[in-house]
């Protein structure tokens, strides 16, 4: 079996066994995107490209329930080292 093949194979198969990997369909076909342009998954994407991480933190630091969920979870300097400041309300 080629490289190629197996790797489809293992993604196939990894589809079928994560149902619920991510919400949404349109959350699934980020795997394609990112594949496309040279990563294995989200995580080496947003390690190598600091801006996208950045639009992420901006994104999420913007939703009131998402910054609470955050603050409930996290203390603060767990949270700036993930990039999140000044939450509080």
């Amino acid at each position: 079996m080629k490289k190629s093949e197996l790797i489809k194979l293992i993604k196939e198969v990894k589809a079928a066994v994560i149902k619920e990997g991510y919400a949404t369909e349109e959350g699934r076909k980020w795997d394609e995107v990112f594949e496309a342009l040279g990563y294995d998954e989200f995580h080496e994407f947003i390690g190598d490209n600091p801006g996208a991480s950045e639009s992420l933190v901006d994104w999420i630091t913007g939703q009131r329930e998402h910054r609470q969920n955050l603050l409930a979870r996290f203390e603060k300097d767990e949270l700036e080292r993930f990039g999140f400041y000044d939450l509080e309300e």
